[in-house]
């Protein structure tokens, strides 16, 4: 890749307990330095550890200060269920609301938000006070965001070769995730037209073997179709466009994340696009034994006047062992990008990381 019309690639992750794939991850980052050809840097962000990840991640970015950004905090339950409005019958705070905040953290990161650490930060590495890449330089071209879980290293190669090939052809390339038997790893984030909702709509119908199964094969024949069809016209990209994804890897351009941040709950653009859609029955069952299951979450929903279109007054459902509608974090920030008008978000058929 010829540097002129580059500025950059950043790889980053949010973690917790991962020091036996931080080598892995370190190694692979290594490899996309020596390929890229471009500036790299590594941007990662982990809290409660107890395994050692922190100290293995700020020895890392001492070593590295150039390169390799790290924020460790640890909290306390009391702080976490005060940021959560979810959490389980016995009481813990909600997985998915821990992760999107951890993967806002990240994005604050990216943009020097972040001016100094959180008081009970175990770290010693400053926290960046410029965003990556510099004051007054050039913004990162790509952001690789990757799950830091995987002991099978993440694909430099097929990355670089899909950044080089289509260099402004896409706002979001959502990896292939792979699990061991070769189907589609990351289901809980995965949305398109055949498959719009998740348990927020479904309930746990949505995690049921039947449900996981018949999204799993689909997606599967799907991409062999499409596949097939790239050998018959050779000008055809590996593209299947979704709404939402994520199979454990994302390359975003910069500018189509920057604004826009995670939530593990339904967000109005998120709203807005299931409104848009009109499929959703009117005729949701509230309680159950006198309690409710869900909310309408949009007040102008709640108003079952007859002058609305019923179909268009939503009720979510508590889901998931939650006492609240979650979401997996990735569906609203894929609704966010699109209604800042990055619409470009695709499966990427070619892009193969297997997991384990």
């Amino acid at each position: 890749m010829n540097e002129d019309d580059r500025s950059g690639i950043v790889l980053c992750g949010v973690c917790k307990n991962v020091i036996s794939t931080l080598p892995v991850i370190r190694a692979a980052f290594e490899e996309l330095m020596a390929k890229a050809g471009v500036p790299c840097w590594g941007v990662f962000y982990e809290n409660n550890s107890d395994d050692g990840t922190d100290a293995e991640l700020l020895k890392w970015a001492a070593e590295m200060p150039d390169q390799i950004k790290v924020r460790c905090e640890r909290f306390t339950k009391e702080e976490e269920l005060s940021r959560c409005v979810a959490r389980t019958f016995d009481n813990q705070p909600c997985r998915m609301e821990r992760i999107a905040y951890a993967r806002n953290q990240l994005l604050k990161m990216l943009v020097g938000e972040l001016r100094s650490p959180n008081p009970s930060s175990s770290g010693d590495v400053p926290v960046p006070t410029v965003p990556v890449g510099g004051a007054g330089g050039k913004a990162p071209r790509y952001v690789i965001m990757i799950d830091m879980d995987n002991p099978v290293p993440f694909p430099v190669g097929q990355v670089l070769r899909c950044i080089a090939r289509d260099p402004d052809g896409f706002d979001a390339l959502i990896c292939n995730g792979l699990n061991s038997m070769g189907y589609m790893y990351d289901t809980y984030a995965y949305r398109d037209a055949q498959f719009p909702f998740g348990p927020e709509i479904m309930r746990e119908a949505f995690w049921s073997g039947h449900h996981q199964y018949y999204v799993q094969t689909a997606v599967h024949g799907r991409t062999l179709f499409h596949n097939q069809q790239m050998k018959h016209n050779p000008a055809l990209l590996p593209y299947i466009p979704i709404a939402s994804g994520f199979n454990g890897m994302c390359i975003f351009r910069w500018e189509a994340i920057m604004g826009v941040r995670y939530s593990a709950v339904p967000t109005a653009e998120m709203n807005a696009e299931y409104k848009s859609l009109n499929c959703i029955p009117d005729n949701a069952k509230t309680h159950l034994n006198g309690a409710s299951v869900g909310m309408y979450l949009f007040p102008k929903d709640s108003n079952n006047n007859s002058n609305n279109n019923s179909n268009n007054n939503i009720f979510y459902f508590h889901n998931s062992g939650y006492n609240f509608p979650i979401v997996c974090e990735h569906v609203p920030f894929f609704a966010g990008m699109r209604a800042r008008n990055y619409r470009r978000i695709y499966l990427c058929t070619d892009l193969v990381w297997n997991w384990i």
